[in-house]
């Protein structure tokens, strides 16, 4: 989503026609305000809004690389309250190969950077302790394998 106007539609439709826990994601790019959505909103803004309309689980999706969620989920965190955030990174941002569309993040680096992002989202899991596992069984994501490539 990158509209507080288009998110809060999107989230009362699934919240009024499904039975579905409903997550909203937000694409940012950081600019001389610091990150923004495409349509002007601050991290903040977005936790707020999707938070207001009935999203249970919110968050920052692609485009990024999880160094950069980092600051974005810092910024949402504080906006968000006890609601869990989800975070969809890239693994830095692809690089056209010969062969394979790459992404020039080690796997390592990924990793490591993961691990500080999800220590700021823990509390959050901690609150609804269920809905891991109700999540996982029904969206269980199954990596099949990862690419790097060197800068």
């Amino acid at each position: 989503m990158s509209a507080a106007d288009e998110a809060g539609i999107a989230i009362r439709a699934a919240r009024e026609n499904t039975k579905c826990e409903v997550i909203c994601t937000f694409t940012f790019q950081k600019g001389a305000k610091g990150y923004r959505t495409m349509m002007g909103l601050a991290p903040a803004q977005a936790a707020q809004a999707a938070v207001l309309a009935g999203a249970q689980i919110i968050g920052p999706n692609c485009g990024n690389g999880m160094e950069q969620m980092i600051e974005i989920v810092k910024e949402m965190r504080a906006a968000a309250g006890a609601t869990p955030i989800l975070v969809h990174a890239n693994a830095g941002l692809p690089k056209p190969s010969t062969a394979w569309m790459c992404f020039p993040n080690a796997l390592k680096k990924w990793a490591r950077e993961s691990r500080r992002s999800s220590r700021l989202a823990r509390a959050s899991w901690a609150a609804a302790a269920a809905r891991p596992r109700r999540i996982s069984r029904r969206y269980e994501t199954r990596w099949t394998h990862w690419l790097s490539c060197s800068s």
